[in-house]
């Protein structure tokens, strides 16, 4: 497990705007990802 310290850093790092657009973008990603790979895999 990490250290309380770095937990700390990580949910204030998790909770700033770039990252909510980066996880939305990668969950994007994946989605489509997926659909792409049962339509055309």
């Amino acid at each position: 497990m990490a250290s309380p310290e770095r937990g700390y850093d990580i949910s204030q790092w998790y909770d700033s705007r770039p990252a909510k657009i980066g996880w939305f973008a990668m969950l994007a990603i994946g989605v489509f990802w997926v659909v792409y790979q049962r339509t055309f895999g």
